[in-house]
């Protein structure tokens, strides 16, 4: 750091692009600082602290992403072969079709057992190998699955492997064999499969995005090719909310060898490979389920927070330009949603705010040191050519508070409409202690080891619990059962029941889905000796208690304007 007698200081960060140096702007009426708090923005900015109070309060300054122009503006505002495991295999299995009316004649679900839910990965005429003898339930350590991003033009632009030489010559190969054999989104064919040695299975999962091309490494068999490619979307997703599609539509258009890599700060390539890291070892239950969580609430506690957002929208819009605030979402610490204040006849995307999320997660050592956060965003679902801003805070009852606006230059603005809203839930009692106990599902569904229970109506999940990663794995065998290989649930209404012996756990595990056009359930049981009936009646029962407790579990509208 180095200040001269004036007063003004420069802060160097090495492992900072293009963006070296960050300048201390200090004014007589209100002394400032500056500190990096945005993994998207390549160029210099600039924080504003009040020293009235001893709370820092951070304003990232800085305008655009590169190339982000105002015309970005304007326009924004816009599942599987499992392994057949000599350790793990699945028995007494059933996928029936079931009308969608919920009081089903059990009898009719039971099902015959049979010796082998999957066929064996190899074909023995061709290898003579032995089937993948990798087991169904392990710990996942990355190993198993790798990302790569690449140009049109093969040009390497992010790789999981460590050996850099390694991954742009698997990359040459891999966009080779995408040309020779056309493979794109339009096609049948979107991936292919090596075996080893010993006969394991590798796949390779393609999915083409016109000037990015993006691949994933794969060889655990208990996630299907549409799966796969829903992660690369992912991926790809957040890559456009760094850049946007118009500008690089621009890049690669006008030199096709463009090097990308190069043009993302070193933030930028963090996060990307945060995300590839946590899609191979650790999977969030929002990304397996396509939804997001809520935060389990009295009613009355998060009708006062509506109550409060409403309000101060209103004073805010009589005092203020109109239109400056599109979306207001207010979360949990752990990212849980709370509420959210949107227009009446627009939403989100789910990918969009699983983007967002990941990006505060990102920044939330640096928001509970009660900063702000204040960047450009573009959200590939809503808009996938321009910007929006977002400004991100934690407010006094240890909330987030997320605001959207299609405007730049809005950020005092925006700021008091949030300090006004942390001012009103701090004399609002309702608005503490927001987390309701709920009951005790052991106490009262004995059986049940896990669930996790989708309201398909608002996209949104509950579970008692974070699952495991073997939970997931296990989850992911009920569910490809029920789909084709596009994803696609196979009937409307439909439930699955399997049982599981392993190594891994002592005894039998017995798991159900249970889909229907307005929910589905993911249960698992103990080890006991339980009919099939048995199971069936105590997932009944589960799927009526979250009916009856749904305006504790999921927000079902939010505020609308």
């Amino acid at each position: 750091m180095d200040c001269s007698g004036s007063g003004s200081c420069f802060i160097s960060l090495s492992n900072m692009q293009r963006s070296t140096s960050f300048q201390i702007r200090q004014k007589p009426s209100k002394p400032t600082t500056s500190i990096d708090l945005t993994n998207h923005l390549s160029v210099p900015g600039v924080l504003y602290q009040d020293e009235s109070s001893s709370n820092y309060n951070g304003r990232l300054q800085a305008g655009d992403r590169r190339l982000a122009n105002a015309n970005d503006v304007d326009s924004a505002s816009a599942s599987a072969s499992a392994s057949a495991s000599a350790s793990a295999s699945a028995s007494a299995s059933v996928s029936v079709s079931v009308s969608g009316d919920f009081n089903l004649d059990l009898q009719s679900l039971m099902a015959s057992e049979i010796s082998s839910v999957y066929p064996a990965t190899l074909n023995p005429d061709r290898s003579g190998k032995t089937p993948n003898t990798s087991k169904f339930i392990s710990e996942k350590t990355g190993n198993d699955k790798q990302f790569f991003i690449f140009t049109s033009a093969g040009k390497l632009v992010f790789s999981q492997s460590e050996n850099e030489s390694h991954a742009m010559g698997l990359t040459g190969i891999m966009h080779t064999v995408m040309n020779y054999f056309n493979i794109n989104d339009n096609t049948v064919m979107k991936q292919f499969s090596t075996y080893d040695a010993k006969g394991v299975m590798t796949r390779f999962v393609f999915a083409d995005r016109n000037h990015i091309k993006l691949m994933v490494r794969c060889s655990n068999n208990y996630e299907t090719t549409a799966q796969l490619q829903q992660q690369l979307d992912l991926v790809y997703s957040y890559i456009i909310s760094s850049v946007s599609q118009r500008n690089l539509n621009k890049f690669m258009t006008k030199r096709s060898n463009f090097d990308l890599q190069h043009y993302f700060t070193d933030l930028d390539q963090q996060m990307i490979k945060l995300l590839c890291d946590s899609l191979a070892t650790q999977p969030r239950i929002s990304w397996f389920s396509s939804s997001l969580q809520c935060l389990p609430m009295l009613p009355k506690k998060r009708n006062a927070i509506n109550s409060v957002l409403s309000s101060t929208y209103l004073d805010f819009n009589i005092s203020n330009y109109n239109g400056q605030i599109l979306y207001t979402l207010v979360t949990s610490l752990d990212l849980k949603l709370i509420s959210i204040l949107r227009p009446s006849n627009h939403t989100l995307h789910t990918m969009d705010l699983q983007i967002l999320f990941e990006l505060v997660r990102f920044q939330l050592a640096d928001l509970l040191l009660n900063k702000v956060l204040w960047f450009p965003i573009c959200f590939p679902k809503f808009n996938d050519n321009g910007f929006l801003y977002a400004l991100i805070k934690v407010l006094p009852n240890n909330t987030i508070i997320m605001v959207i606006s299609s405007q730049k230059d809005v950020f005092n603005t925006i700021n008091e409409f949030v300090d006004k809203i942390g001012a009103k839930m701090v004399e609002n009692k309702h608005c503490d202690n927001l987390e309701f106990p709920l009951l005790d599902w052991h106490r009262k569904f004995p059986y049940i080891n896990h669930f996790i229970y989708k309201l398909k109506r608002t996209v949104q999940i509950y579970t008692p619990s974070e699952p495991t990663n073997e939970m997931l794995q296990l989850y992911n065998h009920l569910k490809t059962i029920c789909e084709d290989d596009q994803g696609r649930t196979l009937n409307k209404s439909s439930v699955t029941m399997l049982r599981w012996k392993s190594e891994s756990f002592p005894g039998q595990l017995s798991g159900v889905y249970w889909v229907t056009e307005k929910f589905e359930l993911y249960m698992l049981l103990n080890d006991i000796n339980i009919s099939n009936q048995s199971v069936l009646k105590t997932a009944k029962r589960l799927i009526q208690q979250m009916r009856d407790m749904e305006s504790y579990l999921f927000i079902s509208r939010g505020v609308t304007f």
